[in-house]
């Protein structure tokens, strides 16, 4: 086997092509922590601090009676479930995320969404229930 035709081979291997992309996509992650699964990427994308303080703003405006928490909850879940379900909708026009997922160092955000889902639902049944009490007393 020549110089020439080992450099091709080499040249087809994914793991110097492709590492560019997951620095971009996650630049903590390693090939040596393994793939992404759908759990660890749920444990990535809840990590991220807005996200956890718009959590706590939901949950503080599903406690609190007063309409403008209440609002700012709603406001905040749909923000979590817009921020966290985006890579499901959008078009990946540059293919990065197609990238990433097939070197493995991100996952498709199944968990994340559905958990962002319910929280929205939850945010929202929380005030329809608020808001009809208030008009039978």
């Amino acid at each position: 086997m020549g110089p020439l035709r080992r450099g091709l081979i080499l040249a087809l291997l994914p793991a110097p092509a492709m590492a560019d992309v997951c620095e971009q996509l996650r630049p903590m992650w390693s090939p040596d922590k393994g793939t992404v699964n759908i759990w660890t990427e749920a444990a990535y994308v809840f990590a991220n601090p807005m996200l956890f303080v718009m959590l706590l703003i939901v949950l503080m405006g599903s406690f609190y009676r007063h309409i403008a928490w209440q609002m700012a909850g709603i406001i905040s879940a749909s923000f979590v479930l817009l921020l966290v379900s985006t890579r499901l909708w959008a078009k990946d026009s540059d293919g990065i995320w197609a990238l990433g997922q097939a070197e493995g160092c991100i996952a498709p955000p199944i968990v994340p969404t559905v958990f962002a889902a319910g929280v929205m639902l939850f945010a929202l049944i929380r005030a329809v229930r608020r808001i009809r009490n208030r008009r039978k007393t």
